[in-house]
């Protein structure tokens, strides 16, 4: 994962490493790569998800703010192609890509994309009202997106109270206050399966939606018509209760 970071074609970022209180060689590891200053290793208690990303954002000092999971990775043009959309929208403070999936089990990748699970819109709907109504249905922004510091400092970090859904919530919320989101065309990411992640435990996911919606609806001031996808798309939930929930 580092090394793809550090194999980026646009060379001025700052990577930090948020070590979430853990039990292998994380910290060693990053230390094996402590001649190179643009990597900095943040040590804290085991806290989950959402307190490690909210560390790395509290430490951060870059204009833009990219999120990338311990065993995912970044293709080499992934920074230079998000930061230069968010360059040229200056009214979008959200970019999101796509990614390939690398089973680790069977040692290949997948015909589909992650995203394409998700069932994500041909064209991004530019109005984030329409937006964020088809980001009530289900999520289909992979977790590796691009967040302006300015809107982070506006809307807030992750919320640990819906994990393992808190990067939904977190689009959701992003759009719900008026910004824009855009999706450059390449695919700029690996997603690694690997069959025991926090992703892969339907139950968990199933009760983490039904938090977001619930609080989208509690703190989002949604009008009455998004009110009432919500409403559905919790009846949805409770409805079929073996289906995949999205998150």
């Amino acid at each position: 994962t580092l090394r793809s970071v550090l194999a980026q074609t646009r060379e001025d970022f700052e990577v930090l490493v948020v070590d979430d209180g853990s039990t292998d060689r994380t910290a060693s590891r990053v230390e094996e790569i402590a001649g190179d200053t643009r990597v900095h290793l943040l040590r804290q208690a085991n806290a989950g998800v959402a307190a490690a990303r909210n560390a790395g954002i509290a430490a951060a000092r870059g204009r833009y703010v990219s999120f990338l999971d311990s065993d995912d990775l970044w293709l080499p043009g992934y920074l230079e192609t998000m930061g230069a959309a968010l360059d040229t929208r200056p009214d979008a403070g959200l970019a999101f890509t796509d990614a390939w999936v690398w089973d680790e089990g069977a040692g290949r990748f997948g015909r589909e994309t992650i995203m394409v699970t998700g069932n994500p819109p041909a064209i991004v709907p530019d109005d984030p009202r329409e937006l964020l109504a088809l980001l009530i249905a289900g999520n289909f922004v992979y977790t590796s997106a691009t967040v302006r510091r300015s809107v982070l400092a506006e809307v807030g970090g992750f919320n640990g109270d819906v994990s393992p859904a808190e990067d939904w919530e977190f689009w959701l919320r992003i759009v719900a206050r008026g910004h824009r989101a855009i999706r450059p065309a390449a695919v700029l990411a690996v997603y690694r399966d690997r069959g025991a992640s926090l992703s892969s435990d339907q139950g968990a996911l199933r009760a983490a939606a039904k938090r977001v919606l619930e609080t989208a609806a509690a703190e989002y001031g949604l009008d009455e018509e998004l009110l009432s996808r919500v409403r559905q798309r919790l009846a949805e939930i409770d409805a079929t209760p073996t289906s995949p929930a999205v998150a």
